[in-house]
């Protein structure tokens, strides 16, 4: 059996695995392990997609035109997947939208729907037209699926049609990150997607704090973890919602250790795997000798478990906080019980805004982790934060549409010729909302979040809206509203106000404070295999040694996690890191 061949079989395989465990999906993307295309469906790809002779002929005197209209006009098939916030203006609907309208009449491409519905069903749905042969010409697949349909040969090779066909911006937004999801995308220096990918910053670590506690209590901002500490024991021991009870744990973490932790050890100069992709750490971090390493295993990873340790005894932690979920924690926030945790900049929208809604005088900003000595502490930033991978099936003849959809879409959503109100959000959302997702391919703006907020912030500082889109300046007068006394808009003044949390994201970037994962790849076979269990046995370990155990399980855990696929996992990611050097 040919390489080729026996690659497709094991794939169909594990879609038939796949199909009988149960399974979920995230919001927009097809999660599920991706099955192989039989020679049965290139050929229906190729028959459906033939445009007439004079087109092609057409096509390839012409010099390329990224924005070239087909005539007569060609068809591509795809899927539609739309979550529960989309809201399509009267009359549209996922086959005849402003988007679908605009790429036949610009473009001459006539989109097809083969299936559409809730985007929670979408990998269920991928997997079973996989099965009977009726895969799209172009659809959105994760990082896993996209190694799997390329091992299996089943991916139309886009690099000429990329070079040609892709506008400078649009080769611009896809290197903003320094080449990074170009890079995911490429197999033996040829490119197979057009990646969609969000901005790392969108996922910086950094510290809230209620400062009307630290006010009424004469504490000092966080600077350093002796700030840190000093706080955690104040609001646990000095009663700062006035209820006469210490029932206000001065730091706060929940069972999902991802955001509530990993900061805390980012401030012991500590970057441990703790983020999860697809179940498996991927935090990897780059040693003395030039090889790639978990961080999980660092000197200082000691220290600051043992410092959670005599926090937790000492009563700084919730003592409960193994039970708590985000739904406890929110309630908690809300009931002015929460006065310190690690979040993103965009907790001041969720959760923290519950806890203004109930109480106006709570208050509550944003700090950098505070570091344990005099170097500043830096914060762990995935090296890539890839959402899909858009793609093209083997055999269908015009790869080339994918690139120009790619370009229309990002020019009417974020280009010159942009028009946000329509073709992302009406300004009044019962009247069209999150439009943008029912583009045939979706490319985000690079930094699009801290663009917004330094063009808000600039009209704030001079008073001067002129320059703002429709979404700018709607954030820009939800501040004013703010600024007027209306609380329930509390969190656009702390997201995009003169003092919003993007200014710790930006001083973090200037001084060179990321820690950036090193690994960057599709999750090796070992991750696939092993990572879940990994994960579990971490979090139950940290758990542990939080609530009392001997330090002594974190070198246990070492030794498992090297017997348990650890080592294996390390030697794959290190022959990739290799071949990414060559």
């Amino acid at each position: 059996m040919s390489r080729n061949k026996m690659s497709k079989a094991l794939l169909y395989l594990a879609l038939t695995v796949a199909l009988i465990l149960p399974t979920a999906c995230s919001s927009g993307n097809t999660d599920e392990a991706s099955p192989t295309v039989s020679n049965k469906q290139n050929e229906k790809a190729t028959e459906s997609s033939k445009p007439t002779e004079g087109a092609n002929t057409a096509e390839s005197a012409l010099p390329a035109d990224p924005m070239g209209k087909y005539d007569p006009p060609i068809e591509i098939s795809t899927l539609s997947s739309l979550d529960s916030d989309v809201k399509f203006p009267e009359g549209e609907s996922p086959e005849n939208n402003i988007w679908t309208k605009t790429y036949e009449e610009q473009l001459g491409i006539k989109i097809k729907i083969k299936w559409t519905g809730p985007s929670e069903q979408a990998a269920q749905k991928v997997n079973l037209m996989i099965v009977s042969e009726e895969l799209p010409n172009i659809l959105s697949v994760n990082d896993n699926q996209f190694q799997q349909l390329y091992d299996a040969g089943m991916l139309e090779d886009l690099t000429d049609a990329y070079e040609k066909y892709a506008t400078p911006f649009l080769k611009e937004q896809l290197t903003y990150d320094g080449g990074r999801a170009m890079k995911s995308a490429t197999r033996d220096g040829k490119l197979y997607s057009i990646p969609t990918f969000l901005d790392p910053l969108d996922d910086t670590a950094m510290l809230w704090v209620r400062t009307d506690w630290l006010k009424k209590l004469n504490l000092p901002e966080p600077k350093t973890m002796a700030d840190f500490e000093k706080i955690a024991e104040a609001f646990t021991t000095q009663d700062p919602d006035g209820d006469k009870k210490n029932n206000t744990p001065g730091f706060t973490v929940t069972s999902d250790i991802t955001y509530h932790l990993s900061p805390f050890f980012n401030g012991y100069h500590a970057y441990p795997a703790f983020q999860q992709q697809m179940g498996y750490p991927v935090k990897w971090l780059k040693d003395s000798s030039g090889q790639l390493v978990t961080g999980l295993f660092q000197p200082e990873m000691t220290t600051a478990l043992q410092k959670l340790q005599d926090f937790y005894k000492k009563g700084w932690i919730d003592k409960q906080y193994a039970a708590q979920d985000y739904d406890t924690l929110t309630k908690a926030i809300a009931n002015g019980k929460v006065g310190m945790l690690f979040g993103v900049w965009w907790y001041p929208s969720w959760p923290l805004q519950e806890s203004v809604n109930k109480d106006p005088n709570a208050d509550w900003k944003a700090y950098p982790i505070p570091s344990v000595d005099g170097t500043p502490a830096k914060t762990s930033a995935t090296g890539l934060w890839l959402r899909n991978h858009n793609v093209v099936i083997k055999g269908y003849k015009n790869p080339e549409a994918l690139i120009k959809l790619a370009n229309l879409t990002l020019e009417k959503s974020f280009g010159k010729t942009a028009e946000p109100e329509v073709y992302l959000n009406k300004a009044d959302p019962t009247k069209g909302n999150a439009m943008w997702k029912y583009s045939a391919v979706w490319v985000e703006l690079g930094h699009k979040n801290l663009l917004k907020f330094q063009k808000v912030k600039n009209a704030l500082e001079t008073k001067n809206s002129d320059g703002l889109n429709v979404d700018e300046m709607n954030t820009y007068n939800n501040v004013l509203k703010y600024e007027s006394g209306d609380a329930t808009h509390w969190n656009y003044e702390k997201l995009y106000g003169i003092d919003g949390s993007w200014n710790v994201t930006i001083d973090n970037e200037k001084n060179d404070l990321f820690q950036y994962d090193e690994f960057t790849g599709s999750p090796t076979k070992t991750m696939v295999e092993k990572g879940p269990i990994i994960m579990k046995k971490l979090n139950e370990t940290v758990n542990r040694i939080i609530m009392g155990a001997s330090i002594n399980e974190w070198d246990k855990f070492q030794d498992y996690w090297k017997s348990n696929g650890g080592d294996e996992i390390t030697k794959e990611v290190n022959e990739w890191y290799k071949l990414q050097n060559k």
